[in-house]
């Protein structure tokens, strides 16, 4: 309460002090840059179904975010010789919808109170500082010290070489808001050296001593996750949180054994196809860290009991099994490799940049499950996300490839562009399509993936995004696509509104695509279709 109270104030005084309407306050001669924003993100659901009741009453408002963040950046030394930058960014939220509507917090655990960290950034002590470090340049070094947060990726909507960062999934869509937004940062150390070689080649290393993060993904009931399963119980997790929270009781401290290193050469290279030279921005990266998706539990004989009991107890007797194994007891963060690369290029048969990455994930282990089992029902039940089955006895290790291919090329209306800009219209719109493919390497047949389809070896996506702009881009519309040929997709258009230097409003929407979500985890949001609102004052 005293960060929020002091950062309360401090936005206040911000806003009362007179500055340029350059979203900038400088003090201290310049050397000292402060901005910040205050931001109100509200999520409404279309319908409220009956199977949803349980968790929302029929008001439909699933999200009521306040966000108030202040940036800075001050210089420490800046003599010809060295430049020192101390660069921090802070972020404080508060979730104020489970106040509002006290069943979703009927999604939560209240033994744990896990509803107030849902509700602020309070899962562990550092969670409101976003980035804060030390940015030091020296010749052709540049060393950062600090929290930070690192985007490697080149296209949109989907990752594929970018492991550094967790993602918090809980409040947001991918693809919706930008990743760099939806990042978990951490204490690292960041080195970059710029040489003189052909290629203008640039090294990057990373180093993270011991600090982790776990992927935090929607609470069993909430607008983006799956539906509860099974039954519906007060204050009782059911099988995808049982799991949930064993995962999370086991996630490590800081040590330097549970230590992240990534590397990175950067560069460009000129080619010619056909007498038409090209020039091709590259990377090629390495990565070794822990598993930040899942955990693998190892005293699986406790876990099935355990599951097994949850889920008759629900069933049956209408009420929360016994307490669940302490996770450090039943389960592991594993490590394992990824080796990436992308590049980017201008094509000019295209008329358009052509973007592309490439992950092999090496040695990532899961837990073996016995498909015809289950904690929920005794005969061969279908294999489908929610009904976790029965983990053996063992781990399995599998190699994962993915890769993603990126066109961005601009739209420009015919014979109208003149007369469309003098309406102020942007005569040309940017246009973005995309293929996404990952696969399997071998048997997956017993793999336990809880985030996908069951006993699929591949899955796909295709992605759009349309951009344009009215008034000389005071209003500037866009529509994104996802869609897999299997079973997922979303259509979402929005508007974003830009009256001046300090006031962002963007309304859009969002209508889900599922087929059986029982057998892919993304799908479970097909009866969620909502409308969304954002405004932004920047100061």
């Amino acid at each position: 309460m005293k960060k929020l109270t002091l950062f309360l104030l401090l936005w206040v005084l911000f806003l009362l002090i007179p500055h340029e309407a350059d979203a900038t306050f400088e003090l201290l001669d310049g050397k000292l840059r402060i901005k910040g924003r205050f931001e109100q993100y509200m999520v409404f659901l279309y319908s409220n179904p009956h199977k949803d009741s349980f968790y929302r009453n029929r008001d439909r408002l699933d999200v009521n975010q306040s966000i108030f963040t202040l940036e800075g950046l001050y210089t420490l030394v800046d003599n010809g010789e060295w430049l020192v930058n101390f660069q921090s960014y802070l972020r404080y939220y508060y979730e104020s919808a489970p106040d509002m509507d006290h069943r979703l917090q009927r999604s939560f655990s209240t033994k744990r109170r896990m509803y107030k960290k849902y509700m602020t950034n309070r899962y562990d002590n550092d969670d409101w500082i976003n980035e804060m470090y030390v940015d030091m340049y020296k010749g052709p070094w540049n060393i950062r010290l600090g929290k930070q947060v690192v985007v490697w990726s080149e296209v949109e909507m989907v990752q594929t070489i970018d492991k550094i960062n967790p993602i918090d999934l809980r409040y947001a869509t991918p693809g919706i808001q930008p990743f760099d937004e939806l990042k978990l940062s951490l204490w690292m150390f960041r080195g970059f050296y710029n040489s003189d070689l052909p290629g203008n080649l640039i090294f990057e290393h990373i180093f993270i001593p011991g600090d982790f993060e776990r992927t935090r993904t929607p609470f069993e009931g909430t607008w983006s996750s799956r539906r509860p399963a099974p039954g519906e119980i007060a204050n009782a997790p059911g099988q995808g949180d049982a799991v949930y929270w064993m995962m999370d009781q086991a996630m490590p401290q800081w040590s330097l054994s549970n230590y992240q290193y990534a590397f990175r050469i950067r560069g460009n290279s000129e080619i010619f196809f056909f007498d038409t030279p090209y020039i091709i921005d590259w990377t090629v990266s390495y990565w070794n860290g822990l598993d930040t998706g899942h955990a693998v539990f190892e005293d699986t004989e406790r876990v099935n009991a355990a599951l097994t009991r949850n889920a008759s107890f629900r069933a049956a007797a209408g009420m929360a099994g016994p307490p669940l194994p302490y996770g450090r007891d039943v389960a592991s963060w594993k490590r394992y490799e990824a080796v990436g690369a992308s590049f980017q290029t201008y094509v000019p048969p295209l008329g358009g940049v052509l973007r592309g990455e490439l992950s092999y994930e090496i040695g990532r282990k899961w837990n073996s499950v016995d498909p015809y089992a289950s904690t929920t029902a005794p005969r061969h039940p279908p294999r489908r996300v929610g009904d976790v089955g029965t983990f053996e006895d063992r781990t399995i290790e599998r190699d994962f490839l993915s890769y993603g291919i990126t066109i961005d090329k601009p739209f420009c209306v015919p014979f109208y562009g003149n007369l469309m800009q003098r309406w102020g219209v942007r005569p040309c719109w940017d246009m973005t399509f995309g293929f996404f493919q990952g696969y399997w390497m071998g048997d997956v047949k017993r793999v336990w993936q809880w985030s996908s389809g069951y006993g699929y070896q591949s899955n796909t996506f295709f992605t759009m995004m349309i951009r344009g702009g009215f008034r000389h881009n005071e209003f500037i519309p866009v529509i994104r696509a996802k869609y897999s040929p299997r079973n997922f997709g979303y259509v979402s258009p929005g508007i974003t509104y830009m009256p001046g230097k300090h006031v962002r409003v963007q309304l859009g929407s969002i209508w889900f695509y599922g087929n059986n979500p029982a057998k892919h985890r993304e799908a479970a949001v097909e009866y969620r279709d909502m409308v969304y609102m954002r405004f932004r004052y920047e100061y």
